[in-house]
């Protein structure tokens, strides 16, 4: 069990497997894998599309940023908030949340959260 507001990290959830259908491949379905790591619950949500270059992981959490380089600069629009947001609401839930290399290609977005202790 991980203890926090139910309907904010189901919003967080949505908005991040919203994002990886976008940008993956309509014939390769969007990886959901959950595991306990020690004190913390894993969620990684893995896309199939053209990854996010590495020195833009740590940013695109940063407000209103936009990929700037390589084949996803213009492949969706949208403001820039939506992983900024989710950042900020996994953090007050004492978590963390990273963009990683997708195994096979894409992206993962990866979130721990601190598994109740109850």
């Amino acid at each position: 069990p991980v203890s926090g507001d139910k309907d904010i990290l189901r919003r967080v959830f949505v908005n991040i497997i919203e994002n990886a259908c976008k940008y993956s491949p309509a014939d390769r379905p969007v990886e959901i894998t959950a595991r306990r790591e020690a004190s913390e619950l894993r969620v990684a949500i893995t896309d199939h599309g053209n990854g996010i270059p590495e020195a833009e992981r740590e940013r695109v959490f940063d407000m209103f940023y936009r990929i700037k380089s390589g084949a996803l600069s213009n492949a969706v629009i949208g403001a820039g908030l939506g992983l900024s947001i989710c950042r900020g609401f996994i953090e007050a839930h004492g978590g963390h949340i990273s963009a990683q290399q997708g195994e096979g290609g894409g992206t993962s977005i990866v979130i721990r959260l601190p598994i109740d202790a109850e």
